[in-house]
């Protein structure tokens, strides 16, 4: 119920596709849709005390659990922010693309004007994770080209 609250309380209304058994992240029994998750993320103010927080917590490619992840050189354009995750069939990631500044000529603090959240949950792997993180990465790539085209 605890997460239900926190939850209920930064995007103010249940959510359909969230339904924590524990809060450990580890259960089998844990379920949360991509945009649930995706709109949780989006309600940081990047630039709040809390937002900063957050995107403090999650990993930059290179380091963290993206210590291995995003080593592809595609002249980015943008910081990803995001944390991974991996159960037996399940690999996640969730997170934040922020473009840099010269892609979007404003000012360099305010983040959340211009980030994206994200999250990519893989369901049914049979075997390594290592496709579905592959697919993951590219779906990030594409958003970041999407993003600096737009």
């Amino acid at each position: 119920m605890v997460v239900h609250n926190a939850v209920e309380q930064r995007l103010g209304s249940f959510q359909r596709g969230l339904a924590p058994a524990d809060g450990s992240g580890m259960s089998r029994e844990n379920q949360v849709s991509t945009e649930t998750l995706a709109k949780w993320l989006a309600s940081f103010d990047l630039n709040d005390p809390a937002g900063i927080a957050m995107l403090d917590s999650l990993a930059t490619p290179g380091n963290g659990t993206l210590r291995n992840r995003f080593k592809e050189d595609h002249s980015l354009g943008a910081s990803i922010h995001a944390k991974s995750g991996y159960i037996l069939g399940v690999c996640a990631l969730s997170g934040y693309i922020i473009p840099d500044q010269k892609t979007w000529n404003s000012n360099a603090s305010d983040h959340d004007a211009h980030s994206l959240s994200f999250s990519i949950i893989v369901n049914g792997v049979k075997g390594s994770v290592k496709g579905a993180k592959k697919m993951q990465e590219a779906i990030v790539f594409a958003a970041i080209n999407y993003v600096n085209e737009n």
